[in-house]
């Protein structure tokens, strides 16, 4: 008898251990399905640090359309964050902590709520004060949601594995959850009539220093818009032909490399608002419909004395540099630089707190 007891109590520890992992894997579940951004990542890569999350599993950086924005990782020991936060409350870091239906939260940097159980960390913000109870009630309500009702269930996320060419970090963007002064230097080339909402920025994500690096290609829920940008991507994109790092404008919110037809290209700045108006009313145009190579388009914030922020833009058209240029990356067809301090005063540092001090996106088009 003692012998089938300790036979069934082993079989159970055995189901137990495997549920316990299964659980584990379910903190993605916490991320809301209605994701219009959607992050896949190491916790080095934006070096976050946070003590008792479980570092071998990947961290997710998220926006809900509805503007907020979240950063979800699974639990290995739940204490080590309670002292963690803790000791973030002791440096000032952390507040407003309390309990809500079981569950422990607080604030970090005041704006973002966090909360925490044996499972998943998931913080959402920014929240003004009055709107803490509001987003304490919604994180205990995505802890609870199984996976028809979370991310895994929806479109963006197929895009974001579909990105997934072996790369540690991965991204799946719509391109109507950018800012409206970044989305225009992301949309060069789009088919005529396409709305942003049928765009998705899909590709790998990394670091280096305050640098975000991003090298991928737009793509599309619809598959007649993809397969035309697929077409205008590989065609009207030329490899890079020259050192674009020798000719960036380091005073530029904005640097825009490229090797194109100028005539292709001028159809689809007709069709880029933004960019139109920038280059309207300037030769841009004329050095543009001239060219057949190298283009170099640099974007400044000008102050005048009215206190009215303008932008102007400028053209450059470089020489073919290819049998000079050294260590230079062949698949590289459309490189933007985006300042993201200057462009939004300084707001750009800390999107989510933890994730360090990003001040410029760097995005490549490759194969």
């Amino acid at each position: 008898m003692f012998k089938e007891f300790r036979k069934i109590f082993f079989f159970l520890s055995i189901v137990s251990a495997l549920l316990s992992s299964c659980d584990k894997e379910d903190y993605i579940n916490s991320i809301p399905r209605n994701c219009i951004a959607i992050i896949e990542t190491p916790a080095s890569t934006f070096d976050i640090s946070i003590a008792g999350i479980d570092t071998t599993r990947q961290v997710y950086v998220f926006e809900t359309s509805d503007g907020m924005l979240g950063l979800c990782a699974s639990v290995k020991d739940e204490y080590m964050v309670d002292e963690y936060l803790q000791n973030m409350k002791k440096a000032g870091k952390a507040g407003n902590f309390t309990e809500y239906d079981g569950i422990p939260f607080c604030t970090m940097s005041e704006a973002w709520v966090t909360g925490y159980n044996n499972n998943t960390l998931l913080i959402l913000g920014p929240v003004i004060a009055a709107e803490r109870t509001k987003t304490i009630k919604r994180i205990s309500r995505l802890f609870e949601q199984d996976e028809e009702k979370s991310i895994i269930h929806s479109d963006i996320w197929q895009h974001l594995n579909s990105s997934n060419n072996n790369t540690a970090s991965h991204m799946a963007m719509h391109v109507s959850a950018l800012p409206e002064q970044f989305s225009a230097y992301f949309t060069i080339g789009i088919p005529k009539g396409t709305s942003l909402d049928d765009l998705i920025l899909e590709g790998s994500i990394d670091t280096e220093g305050n640098d975000i690096l991003i090298n991928g290609h737009t793509s599309s829920y619809n598959p007649n818009v993809k397969q035309q940008l697929q077409k205008i991507q590989q065609t009207m994109y030329r490899p890079i032909s020259f050192d674009w790092t020798e000719a960036m404008d380091s005073n530029a919110i904005v640097n825009i490399f490229m090797n194109v037809d100028g005539k292709e290209l001028l159809s689809y700045l007709h069709n880029n608002k933004s960019l139109n108006t920038l280059l309207l009313g300037s030769d841009a145009y004329d050095k543009i419909k001239q060219n057949d190579g190298n283009i170099v388009i640099s974007v400044r914030k000008e102050q005048h004395s009215d206190d009215d922020k303008q932008y102007k833009a400028t053209i450059q058209c470089i020489q073919d540099e290819s049998s000079k240029t050294k260590n230079k990356d062949d698949k590289q067809r459309l490189v933007v630089i985006v300042d993201i301090e200057t462009m939004t005063d300084g707001l750009g540092k800390n999107l989510i707190p933890l994730l360090g001090n990003i001040k410029r996106i760097k995005y490549s088009l490759t194969e």
